[in-house]
């Protein structure tokens, strides 16, 4: 991977020229960094960034230059796992200056004790703020597009243990979910239907806890 020192102009792939934007985490056998403890919160969200918001996805894997682990890097998170080393993590600060770092900046925090630059700490709170006001304001908008008792359509997305998740097609980004013992098309409980299949319910609840549309498919079990 090529590196870069922190703070300088970005060029490894075209960017907006009308936006100021800065490498941060490009690190090579050769490079002098600073080192320190990283926020723990400011970690999680690089994990939440590498995994949902990340940018410039390549085909290959990147390897770390600075030891011998095999690649891709794997890191958790919940239930999933990310490879890193693959795409960029972009995060906006608030005076508008782009931070671009690879996502292989996770592992380098980890193991190689990597002391990313405090502009660009700064910038991952700062898009993680914005990102959850996003997200509740969509949240808030999906609540009343599907008002509880509202018929809706959608397509089944996956199939676990649980239940079964729909991509609703009035609002295709919020989590919908059928509790299995709420999947009752004739009356009784029956065999969830696979990921692909269409179905027909009403919304039940709005599960504040996790943003969830909740749906019953068929009557009420009581």
């Amino acid at each position: 991977m090529t590196a870069y020192e922190d703070l300088s102009p970005y060029v490894y792939e075209p960017a907006d020229p009308s936006v100021t934007t800065l490498n941060v985490g490009w690190l090579g056998r050769a490079s002098k960094f600073d080192t320190g403890p990283v926020d723990e919160d400011v970690r999680a969200a690089l994990v939440v960034l590498a995994a949902d918001h990340d940018v410039n996805v390549m085909r290959g894997m990147h390897d770390c230059e600075l030891c011998d682990r095999e690649s891709p890097i794997r890191e958790p998170l919940n239930d999933r796992v990310v490879a890193l080393g693959c795409s960029e993590i972009h995060v906006t600060a608030d005076d508008g200056v782009v931070y671009a770092a690879p996502t292989l900046v996770i592992h380098y925090i980890d193991e190689h004790g990597y002391l990313p630059p405090q502009a660009f700490t700064d910038a991952v709170v700062a898009t993680m703020r914005r990102l959850r006001l996003e997200a509740e304001r969509g949240w808030q908008a999906a609540k009343e597009r599907l008002p509880l008792g509202l018929e809706v359509w959608g397509t089944v997305t996956a199939k676990m243990s649980f239940g079964i998740v729909l991509q609703l097609d009035d609002v295709p980004d919020v989590v919908s979910v059928v509790d299995a013992i709420s999947y009752r098309p004739r009356g009784d409980q029956d065999e969830l239907p696979d990921a692909g299949a269409r179905v027909r319910g009403v919304v039940v609840d709005h599960a504040e806890h996790n943003w969830q549309i909740k749906v019953r498919v068929g009557p009420a079990a009581w």
